[in-house]
């Protein structure tokens, strides 16, 4: 698995920091032993606050990852920056409720994360294996899960049985491409080097805060909006979906983006609609809304009349929390 390629997923708004309980961490963009090809990729977690350096200026790339470690990346990256709040019992009998990484430790093991960890302990100080890495996060951002193969690569049979619709679901969202011999080499242990150039492109672009929620970017489209108010002749004040009329709600054809899906609206040029974009819901259809169009539910029918017909980016979300 070469972590050193760049995925196709990310996240905006990250602010978190993960460290080496040997040392004292220091907060850092550059650091004098992260150059060549982990350069780029370590100085954008640093600047994001994703990972730190230690005392000496170093950032040691070949030090292995923890599994705590990886869990706390995986949490603070989804959360915007922050950690779960202390357990009221230890999570494993090796991670009392007073450590470091309790809270995210928790939080992952209620969420299903850590599907290879069997009995009471989760050895956080254990170096994390690629498989294991690739897990946790494709868990952390929810990607989802469905049967694929691995055949392209040699040793797709060495992957464990809890991490095959993990890795499949990395190698379809653009995270894990394998080796240049075409190999995974699973049970390696991945150091700071690859995990920053796992987690990286999770930094650019893929996650998206609004209403507060974290969302997943699945796609991005562009389609025609226009506006509509339920003051206009011959409508009704409840969706299709059942629900009453609102801000907020958008009317859509089911055949391209499913009722209830959550959508991230931008690119439209109409006073008093906020300038960054809008959080919508999928509740409605209409007649007229037929392939590349949405409809958006706004305050008013002077609104609805002055939004016209624009050409808007869509991004569809799924809630990650």
């Amino acid at each position: 698995m070469d972590l050193r390629r760049r995925g196709a997923l990310g996240a905006l708004a990250l602010a978190a920091a993960v460290t080496v309980a040997a040392q004292p961490a220091v907060a850092a963009t550059t650091f004098v032993d992260a150059g060549g090809w982990v350069a780029h990729d370590v100085a954008e977690l640093a600047a994001a606050h994703v990972v730190t350096g230690f005392p000496d200026g170093e950032f040691q790339p070949n030090w292995p990852v923890t599994r705590a470690e990886m869990v706390v990346m995986a949490y603070r990256v989804t959360h915007a920056g922050n950690d779960a709040p202390s357990p009221a019992a230890p999570p494993y009998a090796d991670v009392p409720v007073t450590a470091w990484c309790a809270g995210d430790v928790a939080a992952a093991s209620a969420g299903g994360w850590l599907p290879f960890v069997a009995g009471p302990d989760l050895s956080p100080n254990q170096p994390v294996t690629r498989e294991e890495a690739v897990t946790i996060l494709v868990a952390a951002l929810h990607l989802p899960l469905a049967p694929g193969s691995l055949s392209q690569f040699s040793d797709a049979g060495s992957v464990a049985s809890w991490a095959l619709l993990p890795m499949v679901a990395a190698v379809k969202a653009g995270y894990l491409h394998g080796y240049p011999d075409g190999t995974l080499r699973p049970a390696m242990p991945i150091d700071r080097a690859e995990a920053a150039a796992l987690l990286a492109p999770v930094t650019a672009s893929g996650l998206l805060e609004a209403g507060g929620h974290m969302f997943r970017i699945d796609r991005t489209l562009t389609m025609t909006a226009t506006a509509y108010n339920s003051a206009e002749p011959g409508l009704g004040d409840t969706t299709a979906t059942g629900t009453p009329v609102r801000v907020g709600e958008v009317a859509v054809d089911p055949s391209v983006i499913p009722l209830g899906s959550w959508l991230w609206v931008q690119g439209y040029s109409t006073n008093g609609l906020p300038s960054g974009g809008l959080l919508e819901h999928a509740e409605d259809t209409g007649g007229a809304i037929v392939g590349d169009r949405i409809d958006l539910y706004v305050g008013s029918l002077a609104a609805a009349d002055a939004f016209g017909e624009q050409q808007v980016t869509v991004e569809l979300l799924t809630m990650v929390r």
